[in-house]
């Protein structure tokens, strides 16, 4: 795995910024829940082989321990980003399918009311400015806030028939249907012969371009969704190790053992579901 300090990235922790937000080509993965709040402008992500847009106003979350990246974005589009441990949602006990949409790799966008838009900008630029004063009962009520904000949007997501619909893209179009077809069999497929079978392309062309369409390895991206679906069955259920390692598309444990280990700063299965659960 040549290229992995290409997709990972120390955990963030609790983090609130506000910046202009760039094309990301390389893909990337931290363990933290991410949110995103696109002032004006707009961007387009990849986020668990699929194609998100974001506009103006409107409250994205995802759990970033799945590869994304930014494929296409406005100029000048401001954004504020915050960054919270997993851990933290999930002693929220928040009931309903928020967690497992997450988990799973779906990013979960809600568009803000016109009513309510000067509201929640003036929140979450409220959150920037309370952050970079580093007092923690400033922090203590970012948090609090923000276990709220997100209970709100757990209700809005099981009462609103959430069915996000997925945007068109300018990426080239045999690179959208390699990401489409990796989405959907990353636990199964066994070599890139499989995936140039299934699209009519020789594989070393399908594995040139998503090299120069991501700058990584696409054998190192289906790993990486393997070990973010690994990751979310430790944290929500309470299967063997050595389940989840074959479910996750794993061959051997020795294998998954020492590629979860690289992927998650040397620290083993057992004591990442530990960290998380408790």
């Amino acid at each position: 795995m040549k290229n992995l300090k290409n997709v990972i990235s120390q955990p963030h922790g609790f983090k609130v910024w506000k910046g202009v937000l760039k094309l990301m080509r390389v893909f990337h993965s931290h363990s933290d829940l991410e949110i995103n709040y696109i002032l004006n402008g707009r961007a387009k992500y990849i986020h668990g082989g699929k194609f998100y847009e974001i506009l103006p106003n409107q409250f994205a979350i995802f759990w970033g321990g799945v590869p994304h990246s930014v494929v296409e974005v406005e100029e000048n589009s401001e954004t504020i980003w915050l960054t919270l441990p997993i851990e933290w949602i999930v002693t929220w006990y928040i009931k309903g399918n928020l967690i497992e949409k997450l988990l799973a790799g779906e990013m979960i966008i809600q568009p803000i009311e016109q009513k309510n838009i000067a509201y929640e900008s003036t929140l979450l630029n409220n959150w920037v400015e309370e952050y970079n004063l580093n007092n923690n009962d400033y922090l203590k009520n970012i948090q609090l806030e923000l276990e709220v904000k997100i209970r709100r949007l757990n209700q809005w997501l099981e009462s609103s028939k959430y069915n996000y619909q997925l945007p068109t893209t300018t990426v080239h179009k045999n690179f959208h249907h390699l990401i489409e077809l990796i989405s959907n069999q990353y636990l199964t497929i066994n070599n890139m012969d499989e995936l140039g079978g299934q699209l009519s392309m020789h594989p070393k062309y399908l594995t040139q371009m998503f090299k120069k369409h991501t700058d990584i390895n696409a054998w190192d991206y289906i790993v990486h969704l393997r070990i973010a679906h690994a990751q979310r069955l430790l944290i929500t259920s309470k299967k063997k190790i050595i389940d989840i390692c074959f479910e996750s598309g794993f061959q051997t444990t020795s294998n998954f053992y020492s590629i979860f280990k690289k992927y998650n700063n040397e620290t083993s299965p057992a004591a990442y579901r530990k960290r998380i659960q408790g």
